[in-house]
């Protein structure tokens, strides 16, 4: 699956692949869940941490989950900021997205922050099985664009179960994406963007073994490259 409908990559940039830290969650009221986060944002695979934890670059995140009931269907939004004091290079990529090929910034920047809102909302469901159904998905993200090469981010998509009747347990889900790279970025190799369309189809042969279709096609953000049509095949057995 395209990480773009994973989940949402704007704050990849502060948020360490490896790290220690701490944090606490906060349920105010009944649908409602909100988090504090603490990171250290040094940290790294080959170390445990423990001797540089909070020395000096730390991530703080904070973000709230709201349920809601829209057209008597269960929904939920997410809210989040994340902020980082760590100096990056000036557009230094991430190694969990890699955009190429581009023009690496020899800047350094003090700090990086993140924004973002996710959304799930049911437009069907059973009401005997409220799991049961199919609805909209979608994703917004925003950057300051200077230690994030990620500057906007966009998706939007369908997906659920039960698209053919008789077919409960099947899974689908189709969706658009697009991704505003950082303006300082675009140059004579690299375009200001990159947007793609996935579609999927999970069958459900028996609750313990299941087939996926997958096909994607991507523009992707280098001037010179054609646009890539991918397709998949995967198979998972469950025991």
């Amino acid at each position: 699956m395209n990480v773009g409908f994973s989940f949402n990559p704007i704050s990849l940039k502060t948020a360490p692949y490896s790290t220690l830290g701490a944090g606490f969650l906060f349920i105010p009221t009944e649908g409602v869940t909100t988090s504090f986060t603490v990171l250290d944002a040094d940290g790294l695979v080959n170390q445990s941490g423990f001797d540089i934890i909070f020395n000096g670059n730390t991530t703080y995140a904070l973000e709230a989950a709201v349920d809601s009931n829209f057209f008597e269907q269960s929904g939920r939004h997410t809210f989040g900021y994340s902020l980082s004091t760590k100096e990056y290079n000036s557009l230094e990529q991430d190694p969990r997205v890699l955009i190429s090929p581009l023009e690496q910034g020899l800047n350094a920047e003090n700090g990086s922050w993140a924004l973002y809102y996710n959304f799930d909302q049911y437009l069907v469901s059973d009401p005997n099985d409220p799991a049961q159904g199919w609805g909209l998905f979608g994703r917004f993200g925003l950057s300051d664009g200077e230690a994030n090469i990620l500057h906007r981010f966009y998706s939007i998509g369908l997906g659920g179960t039960g698209l053919i009747p008789g077919r409960d347990r099947d899974r689908f889900g189709v969706g658009y994406y697009y991704l505003q790279l950082s303006d300082d970025r675009v140059g004579a190799l690299t375009a200001d963007s990159e947007q793609g369309v996935e579609l999927f189809y999970n069958i459900a042969v028996t609750p313990s073994f299941e087939v996926s279709a997958d096909v994607q096609v991507v523009d992707g953000a280098g001037r010179f490259s054609d646009t890539a049509l991918v397709g998949g095949l995967r198979c998972r057995v469950a025991f």
